[in-house]
């Protein structure tokens, strides 16, 4: 929604109803200015006055998905980055990712994880993993 200067609007992010005193052009900025204060604001934040604000959605309120263990495999606690194989499951951000590839200097113990999805992330010292069974 385009915002014009010297429109009323709250920002959500604030809290606090301010004027546009500043449209730019890129980022999706607002500048907005109340009698105490003048703050940056993002556009997908601000509503104009009159109109009810949308509830404010908390982080903490939304259930983290549970940590589903792929199917076939057996977990393998506390393994070295020199203990990992390609084909093994590494848990990212609560879910589990495939080893797809690896890379890293022979003797050294530091990994270049490449998992599926196209994340790559480099091997933690010890972690869990899941593995096939044998």
């Amino acid at each position: 929604m385009p915002f014009r200067i010297h429109q009323e609007l709250f920002d959500s992010g604030r809290e606090m109803s301010g004027t546009v005193v500043r449209v730019y052009q890129y980022g999706g900025l607002l500048k907005l200015r109340n009698s105490d204060d003048e703050w940056l604001a993002a556009q997908d934040r601000c509503e104009p006055v009159g109109r009810a604000p949308a509830p404010i959605e908390r982080a903490e309120s939304k259930k983290p998905e549970p940590l589903r263990i792929p199917p076939g495999t057996i977990p393998h606690p506390n393994c070295a980055p020199t203990d990992l194989q390609v084909g093994d499951f590494v848990v990212v951000d609560g879910q589990a990712r495939r080893i797809d590839n690896m890379v890293g200097r022979v003797g050294t113990g530091r990994r270049t994880l490449f998992l599926d999805g196209g994340l790559v992330r480099p091997a933690k010292a010890v972690q869990n993993v899941y593995r096939a069974y044998p």
